[in-house]
């Protein structure tokens, strides 16, 4: 036991000894002159700003370049088609229920009600659902649209969807 003090005391010795001044006097007088120069030295003085000058905005009849704007393939998904929505485009078709169909004049049209309950008429060339669908034909108890779908390759499938009426 008496052999584990002796060494642990000669390693303290011999650790202590690296606490020895090694040059702390020459860095604490380099310090004492850096703080002097940085008191010593005057600061500049800083030069007036100009005056402003005055300037019309041209812009005021533009857009906002501040709005977010989605992009028109984001919209609609296919090139040179108009960026405008019909109103149900922005629902699935699986949210929308065939109400019904009627005819005038020759003219066939189908009733499409909403999930808030609002119903629409829309006739031969509609448009419906997210996938810019499009009524090709209608019929007493169905409505046959055409989808478009990205194909994953950058193109776009059509598909035909038939829709009838509940009942």
């Amino acid at each position: 036991m008496m052999r584990w003090v002796r060494v642990a005391a000669l390693g303290l010795g011999v650790l202590s000894g690296g606490c020895h001044d090694a040059g702390l006097d020459a860095l604490e007088r380099q310090l004492v002159a850096w703080r002097a120069d940085a008191v010593a030295t005057a600061v500049e003085e800083v030069s007036a700003l100009p005056a402003p000058v005055a300037a019309s905005y041209r812009f005021a009849n533009s857009p906002n370049p501040f709005s977010v704007v989605e992009p028109v393939s984001a919209r609609r998904g296919v090139a040179g088609v108009s960026p405008d929505r019909a109103p149900l485009e922005g629902y699935a078709l699986e949210a929308l229920t065939l109400v019904g169909t009627l005819s005038t004049a020759g003219e066939a049209w189908v009733l499409v009600k909403t999930p808030e309950g609002n119903v629409h008429r829309l006739g031969i060339g509609g448009r419906l659902g997210r996938h810019q669908g499009r009524i090709v034909a209608i019929s007493g108890t169905r409505v046959h649209l055409m989808e478009k779908h990205p194909d994953g390759n950058g193109g776009w499938n059509e598909r035909d969807v038939i829709l009838g009426l509940d009942g």
